[in-house]
């Protein structure tokens, strides 16, 4: 009787730990957007649902998760419901829901924020019936920047798929009588520093033949917005966030410092080379890791590595470095690994970086990237950007 008991004993501990392996390989399959891997790992119905979304919001329109997050935050286990409800907000956000958000988040700083913005007029977009090539000289900073009008008052904003909102400088905004809405939270930026921002609309924005109503934005002090860098004064009037971005269908050609808006419409060429997951992501690839994750963020001047991506490629070593970086609010100086010649797959090329720093950067999204791209990888080539037909590509330049 004792012996069958030890090994009724064994036998459960030996199928509880085949089970925790299977959960730790879905949630890492999970967060590293490899769906596919993670269906083969789902231990239950839920988390099998919580894949396929993924894998909707990578193959597909991202409204179409929507039915299945809703479902899942209020019946699935745990962890899903968690996963989901921040997916959720991020959709809802990229959707301009905020509405839902308001009515989901309760009685936080962001649900009134939320509120305030519920009660403008809806966002009208007038996309191009031509294509139209625009400058888009890079800053000092090697982002691109193109000509914004304001409510008839005309400044330079950063083209920046990192940034999860438009923004203008609080100086633009009264200069072109942009009001604040009466709701205000902070936010976090690129470093671990939090900046006050404001809800507004612009009643009228333009870029060249593009034109946009009602275009939801955050107010930003200025002095938050303003930079020392290389014995000068770097200051940003504005920037064109994600969420107008992935309705467009943009090339930004570095070499000859130029925008090219196309008119909607399907350019698809076959591949599934972007997509979003609370972020703009490309998948990539390195000489030494494969089936790599990549934040796209053009409104960072240098591309970098997290963490993550020394696990994947246990052969690559480095050397520690401590440096500074910047975002709103001022800057901070970091300390991680300085890893030499990198040569990164992605978009149909490779971009070959002397060297690339890997360090802990807070996204707070559902993904663990293995880096982020930003305005480098573009350098002397022309970026085609097409959310809608999931398109990416760096090209050789004509410039």
């Amino acid at each position: 009787m004792r012996i069958l008991s030890m090994s009724s004993l064994l036998i459960s501990l030996l199928v509880g730990c085949a089970g925790r392996q299977q959960t730790l390989a879905y949630w890492d399959a999970v967060t590293h957007a490899e769906p596919d891997v993670a269906l083969a790992h789902a231990p239950d119905d839920h988390t099998r649902r919580y894949a396929q979304v993924l894998h909707t919001l990578m193959s597909g329109p991202a409204s179409e998760a929507r039915p299945d997050l809703e479902e899942l935050m209020e019946v699935g286990r745990p962890r899903v419901a968690r996963a989901s409800t921040r997916l959720l907000v991020h959709l809802m956000r990229l959707e301009s829901d905020w509405t839902g958000i308001a009515e989901m988040l309760g009685r936080s700083p962001e649900a009134t924020f939320a509120a305030a913005m519920s009660e403008a007029p809806p966002e009208v977009l007038h996309q191009p019936e031509h294509a139209v090539t625009l400058p888009a000289p890079s800053n000092d900073f090697g982002v691109p920047t193109v000509t914004v009008v304001v409510n008839d008052e005309q400044r330079q904003f950063w083209i920046d798929t990192g940034a999860a909102s438009s923004v203008v400088a609080s100086d633009v905004a009264v200069a072109a009588g942009v009001s604040p809405l009466e709701a205000s939270m902070d936010v976090g930026t690129a470093t671990n520093i939090e900046v006050g921002v404001s809800a507004a609309v612009i009643d009228d924005l333009r870029v060249g033949p593009l034109k946009v109503q009602h275009h939801p934005v955050f107010i930003v002090d200025a002095a938050a917005l303003t930079f020392d860098y290389e014995d000068k004064v770097v200051k940003i009037d504005g920037i064109l966030g994600w969420p107008l971005i992935q309705q467009l269908h943009l090339e930004l050609d570095y070499a000859a410092e130029t925008l090219t808006m196309h008119p909607p419409g399907d350019h698809s060429d076959g591949r599934q080379s972007l997509y979003w997951l609370g972020f703009p992501v490309l998948p990539g690839a390195t000489g030494d890791a494969q089936n790599l994750r990549f934040f796209l963020d053009t409104g960072a001047a240098t591309s970098s590595l997290m963490p993550g991506y020394l696990d994947r490629a246990p052969t690559v070593s480095g050397r520690r470095v401590t440096f500074g970086i910047g975002g709103a609010g001022g800057w901070e100086t970091v300390t991680g690994t300085q890893i030499d010649d990198v040569s990164v797959e992605v978009g149909g090329a490779t971009v070959h970086f002397d060297t690339m720093e890997a360090y802990p950067q807070d996204f707070n999204y559902v993904l663990d990237a293995d880096g982020v791209l930003g305005s480098d990888v573009g350098r002397g080539k022309r970026m085609r950007l097409d959310y809608p037909c999931r398109t990416f590509a760096l090209e050789e330049s004509d410039g």
